[in-house]
């Protein structure tokens, strides 16, 4: 089976998922072949088949309305037909048997291409693009010609796909496909053993953005800081940049965590690994942004959970399909900050329960997000999309 992938910029930082999917997928035997706008960490991400179909630009957009205009075309798709048009010729070169577009508002850009060149189209949402973009009219009626184009249309979480049935999306069309994790790479240790009995670790990993809700995780901490003295002294490390790291660091001062907080920027994977190693709770207080912005279900939750933490975060999108209450972890309401420092105080106070939950999480990552089975469920969701039967897939 010959698969061609479309992502925006291939790839991002935060994107490991397109990444690791492209590269297993290339591994399991398909030919795998990337479009996208533009290239990104070409040395740290390398790739051997990538083709730039670049977006439009102004200059091209100006061409485009003249020759449109005295047409007086009713849709509102023209913006993207420059870009379109330069992925139908990747795609009549490639020749491949599906198209897998990352993300909502690629999918519109992808759909007139796919029809044109003659190939079965697969869109995968991921979060702000099923609950931020519908937001706008516009995007929301583009949303929903791409629904009647597309063979098939994937989220990472049930929450996530049953959004895209209530923006329009035919129930038979959306399938939940979950974000794979190199479970083997993350090393799992009982929390508990590295615990000194005086220090308990906290970790969050994620963009410094409004739907991390990286304040009030801030307001939660120095309230199950002051709960746990003096017998215990909490400390938390913050992995990751974004727009409001200003106000993130501002915060440490204002409440007097200074000391007591780290804040580390954005860092490679290898010390994001490490830093799970070091830790003991991992902790995410994620929540609908003003904009509407929704998580899909973060990877830095299921990464930690892999890498055998306990999680404490919140009853938001798709979290609490991996994170089972009680049993990998604990849930609080959005905007919870006071609940969210009585699980983090309550966790800190219990060990044992570290572990267990822990041992549970990596359980349920295994059954449910390790690479191989994801893997195979997107050959089998790829060749019913392109119209192979699984007997000629497996042949292939």
């Amino acid at each position: 089976m010959r698969v061609a992938i479309f992502a925006p910029k291939f790839v991002r930082a935060s994107e490991t998922f397109i990444y690791d999917s492209a590269c297993e997928l290339a591994a399991s035997g398909v030919d795998v072949h990337v479009i996208a706008a533009s290239r990104e960490m070409e040395q740290e991400r390398p790739f051997p088949q990538v083709r730039i179909a670049p977006e439009a630009g102004r200059g091209d957009l100006l061409r485009l309305f003249r020759r449109l205009l005295p047409l007086r075309l009713a849709g509102d798709d023209e913006p993207f037909a420059v870009q379109a048009g330069r992925i139908r010729r990747h795609l009549e070169a490639i020749r491949p048997d599906v198209l897998l577009a990352h993300y909502g508002e690629a999918g519109v850009v992808c759909a007139p291409a796919c029809e044109g060149a003659g190939v079965p189209l697969v869109v995968s949402f991921h979060g702000a693009d099923a609950s931020r973009t519908p937001r706008r009219p516009a995007w929301l009626a583009r949303y929903r010609r791409l629904f009647a184009r597309a063979a098939l249309v994937t989220a990472p979480s049930a929450y996530l796909r049953d959004r895209l049935i209530d923006l329009g999306c035919p129930p038979g069309k959306a399938r939940v496909q979950r974000n794979g994790i190199r479970v083997e790479r993350l090393q799992m240790g009982p929390p508990s053993e590295r615990f000194d009995g005086r220090h308990v670790n906290f970790l969050f990993v994620g963009r410094l953005t409004h739907k991390k809700a990286p304040i009030t995780l801030l307001e939660a901490f120095a309230q199950a800081r002051a709960a746990l003295a003096p017998s215990l002294h909490a400390r938390l490390a913050m992995i990751g940049d974004g727009p409001l790291r200003a106000e993130v660091e501002a915060g440490v001062e204002r409440l007097g965590l200074t000391g007591s907080v780290e804040i580390l920027g954005r860092q490679p994977h290898p010390e994001v690994v490490r830093r799970f190693s070091l830790s003991h709770v991992y902790v995410q207080h994620s929540v609908t942004a003003p904009s509407g912005d929704q998580e899909g279900l973060p990877v830095s939750i299921t990464e930690a959970m892999a890498a055998g933490l306990p999680v404490i975060a919140t009853r938001h999108s798709g979290i609490p399909e991996v994170v089972v209450e009680g049993e990998t972890g604990l849930l609080v309401a959005e905007h919870d900050a006071e609940g969210m420092a009585a699980a983090m105080a309550e966790l800190a106070r219990d060990p044992a329960r570290w572990d267990r939950y822990g041992a549970a999480g990596r359980r349920h990552l295994e059954g449910e997000f390790s690479m191989p089975i994801v893997i195979s469920r997107l050959r089998d969701l790829l060749a019913e999309a392109s119209g192979l039967s699984r007997a000629a897939r497996q042949a292939v």
